[in-house]
């Protein structure tokens, strides 16, 4: 991962995963082995790279399904897509026109938050396949308000310093793109060299729903949690509320209606 800083053993967990295709385990005496110098050839070595790490946390198994590799080689054209469209804003900038303010704030924060889950899941949970969903959701954020924010100086500041932190964040998935992106964007040295971007904390605080609990009909307790909380995990946190396990003891729970992000009614 060019992670060429570290002095511990590589976790020895990393070798515990397996890699399945076609509904078995793959191994030279099946015949089944995909050989990287061809996936190489046709997808490049930083796709290869970011399907190995995003297909599944790194103790866990995992199938082989080409067209995977094939979505993130697509990826990466996106991301070389951003960074011809930065250096195009740099080239004519053009006069200062109305942006959007709140497209700003959304991609600024959005910015900052990625910053911390990509660090976070790299160097805390050594989680990389999240860290890899965290560039997808970037990258989406970016094309979503582009043309919101690109008509200011301060929204084309923005949109540069976004594609100087994909850069910096996927050096370690992808260190070829990375760097190209890096010398592009008017750096000297290696990137791996750089410093790791600084996030603000209050800007990266992940914003949170209130979950209203109500037992046929009327509130009995609330809860905090992600806005995009699926359905059956709001439920399971629902039920698992000191009050609410104690006003259903000895009752039958008819079923449980969930309004995503703000409601959860137990029939009983």
């Amino acid at each position: 991962l060019g992670l060429h800083d570290i002095d511990e053993p590589f976790p020895h967990y990393l070798a515990q995963g397996m890699v399945n295709k076609d509904g078995s385990a793959m191994s030279k005496s099946k015949g089944n082995v995909v050989d990287p110098d061809a996936m190489i050839q046709r997808y490049g070595a930083d796709a290869l790279r970011l399907f190995i790490l995003f297909a599944a946390p790194p103790e866990s198994e995992f199938e082989w399904k080409e067209d995977g590799l094939g979505g993130c080689h697509r990826f990466l054209g996106r991301v070389w897509g951003i960074l011809q469209d930065v250096l195009a804003l740099d080239r004519e900038p053009g006069a200062d026109s109305p942006v959007d303010p709140a497209s700003l704030a959304r991609l600024r924060k959005k910015l900052h938050q990625t910053i911390k889950k990509v660090g976070e899941d790299v160097e805390k949970r050594f989680r990389l396949n999240t860290a890899v969903s965290a560039f997808h959701e970037l990258v989406n954020a970016l094309k979503k308000d582009w043309d919101a924010v690109r008509g200011s100086s301060e929204g084309r500041a923005l949109l540069r310093q976004a594609a100087e932190t994909l850069a910096l964040i996927m050096a370690p998935f992808t260190p070829h793109l990375s760097q190209e992106m890096w010398s592009r964007l008017g750096h000297e040295g290696l990137i791996l060299r750089a410093p790791w971007p600084v996030f603000d904390p209050a800007l990266a605080q992940e914003e949170k729903a209130t979950i209203v609990v109500e037992i046929n009909g009327k509130i009995r307790d609330k809860y905090e949690t992600d806005p995009e909380t699926g359905e059956d995990e709001m439920k399971t946190l629902a039920l698992a509320l000191p009050r609410i396990k104690e006003l259903l003891a000895g009752q039958t729970v008819r079923k449980v209606v969930v309004i995503k992000g703000k409601i959860i009614n137990i029939v009983v």
